[in-house]
């Protein structure tokens, strides 16, 4: 099932959304600089250094229905699934401002 995935183009589709999903984050941060201070990641796998700690981010986040980690304290990681479509990217994003404004 995995080998059928790859050949479907599993990995163009990480890489495109991956792309969409950093600039997407970038406009939030744009609009919110005095609480996310910094973007780190790669493709899929993001990070966001928050002003203050993470958790409650998080568990707002888990409360809309959308997981994302902790770490290091004040990082918000996100790790999607690979299969990941741009509305999923663009749901996040609603709640996260959201979260972000609250």
């Amino acid at each position: 099932v995995v080998l059928d995935e790859l050949e479907k183009g599993i990995m163009s589709n990480a890489l495109k959304i991956g792309e969409y999903l950093k600039s997407e984050l970038s406009k939030i941060q744009n609009e919110f600089p005095n609480i996310i201070l910094e973007l780190r990641g790669r493709g899929l796998m993001q990070g966001i250094v928050v002003n203050g700690e993470a958790l409650a981010f998080v568990t707002s986040l888990l409360s809309r229905g959308v997981i994302a980690n902790s770490t290091a304290g004040n990082v918000i990681r996100l790790l999607p699934p690979l299969t990941i479509t741009k509305a999923d990217v663009d749901e996040f994003t609603g709640h996260f401002r959201e979260v972000l404004a609250a």
